[in-house]
């Protein structure tokens, strides 16, 4: 449940951004920020088991198969 989740948020950050020339809003930015920063207090560690199917799931529908890849798309973000 988590990683569909994680994807949903995902796609529509993407959504988002490619609309952000029209105006963004703001609320939802602050939103993702958020969420960002508890999946990665969750799932990004040396405690976090890497075969978790948040990864599991993010691998299957996103492409995104490890840790540096997640984050990388955090910080695209910000």
């Amino acid at each position: 449940m988590d990683g569909e989740l994680v994807c949903r948020v995902l796609q529509l950050m993407n959504l988002t951004d490619s609309r952000l020339a029209q105006g963004g809003c703001e609320k939802l930015e602050l939103a993702m920020l958020s969420f960002f920063e508890q999946f990665r207090k969750i799932y990004v560690g040396d405690q976090v088991q890497k075969n978790s199917k948040v990864y599991r799931r993010l691998s299957e529908v996103l492409g995104l198969n490890d840790e540096p890849t997640v984050l990388s798309v955090f910080i695209r973000k910000m």
